[in-house]
Formats: C-alpha cells, sequence, structure tokens
C-alpha cells in the first residue's frame, strides 16, 4: 500500500471520529466507514431501507447492514475507535441502533478491536462473542459459529447461558443446540489491508 492509500485512511479516520452525523440519516449517530471495498458490497441504511451499492469512503449510520456477494469482501473502520473488521465474502453484517453489539448472521468477518473502548459483543445465530482489545474471526455458517482468536482473548456463550473462554491461537465452535466444540489450533489467514498498532490502535500500513 503507497503512502498516499494510507494518508486517506488515515484522513478517513479521523473525519469518522470528528463527524457525528450522518447527512440524510435523521440524526442518527455514524457508526461505520467504508475503507476498502472490493467486489459487490451492498448496504442499507434502516432495517427498512432497500440494499444499493456500497460506495468506498461512505458511512453507515446505526442501524444499518452490509452484505457481500461471491468473491467480495469490505473493510470497515468503527466510530470511537473501536477498531477495524474485514467482511469477507457471502457474509451478512449488522450495526446495532442502540447498545454495543454487533449482529453477524452468516459469513466470515476478521474483527480487530482496541483496547479499553468499552464492552463490544458480536450476537451470532448461535451465541454471543464478547470481546475487550483482542484480534479474531468469526465464522457464521447454518448450524453453527466458530471463533478463532489471533491475540488476546474472547468469551463464547450458548443461548443457554453457559460460557467459555477462548485464548489466542485457539479455535472454537459451538452449534444450534448449544453444544461447544473442542479447542483446535488457529491461525489467522487476512487478505485485507496490513494492519499494525500505534498507541494501542489499528491502523493500516505498507506491506
Amino acid at each position: 500500500m503507497n503512502s498516499r492509500k494510507i494518508r486517506s485512511l488515515l484522513i478517513a479516520a479521523a473525519l469518522l471520529l470528528s463527524i457525528p452525523l450522518l447527512p440524510g440519516c435523521e440524526n442518527k449517530q455514524s457508526m461505520a466507514q467504508f475503507v476498502k471495498i472490493s467486489g459487490t458490497v451492498e448496504a442499507r441504511t434502516t432495517p427498512s431501507a432497500k440494499f444499493a451499492p456500497a460506495v468506498q469512503q461512505s458511512f453507515l449510520p446505526a442501524g444499518g447492514a452490509v452484505r457481500t456477494m461471491p468473491e467480495s469482501g469490505a473493510d470497515l473502520l468503527l466510530a470511537e475507535s473501536k477498531g477495524i473488521i474485514e467482511i469477507k465474502a457471502d457474509t451478512y453484517f449488522e450495526l446495532p441502533q442502540s447498545g454495543s453489539n454487533v449482529r453477524q448472521e452468516s459469513g466470515t468477518i476478521i474483527y480487530r478491536i482496541n483496547q479499553d473502548k468499552g464492552s463490544f459483543s458480536i450476537d451470532t445465530p448461535h451465541g454471543l462473542t464478547g470481546v475487550l482489545g483482542t484480534t479474531f474471526e468469526v465464522s457464521v455458517g447454518s448450524d453453527s459459529t466458530t471463533v478463532g482468536v489471533k491475540e488476546g482473548k474472547v468469551s463464547l456463550t450458548n443461548r443457554q447461558g453457559e460460557s467459555r473462554i477462548v485464548q489466542a491461537k485457539e479455535k472454537m465452535g459451538i452449534d444450534a443446540s448449544g453444544m461447544f466444540s473442542e479447542k483446535t489450533v488457529f491461525d489467522l489467514k487476512s487478505d485485507g489491508f496490513k494492519y499494525i498498532k500505534q498507541n494501542e490502535k489499528w491502523v493500516p500500513t505498507k506491506e
């Protein structure tokens, strides 16, 4: 990645933090910004709105949703310095209208969540993943959710309220009945921008 692209992304991050409202969205708080789009990616601004092609550098407000088509993907910069997520192909993702839980209905997302930014949880059809300051991947299929952690740790909770802790370099799944799988070794593979931590925040970097 060249220095111009890196500078554009850093400017976008500053804009996302400094602009609390998305024009035309009836005072809904801006929650994320598209910093990379590849292939066919669609977004909607409210639960009742229709999906339309997502535009790079555009904002996604609270209550908005993203869906990616085959061989497509998008990187989203989350507001309030929460972090960056890489949405892979064939994935459906929603931002909350209120509260801190995001919704991942299907597909695979890599989450890079900054430290000390309050609670952050991902709701899936099979359970809840709770996070604070870590890098991990969530994959949601029709009958199970799998969480793999690169660094830090996450909690994986089923619908019955039972929880397990997944540590760095570990992977664990949970099925529709709430049964946890055995832990296996995890190795994160990313085809998005390259990111490093500067002052405890994720930023893009050169190869």
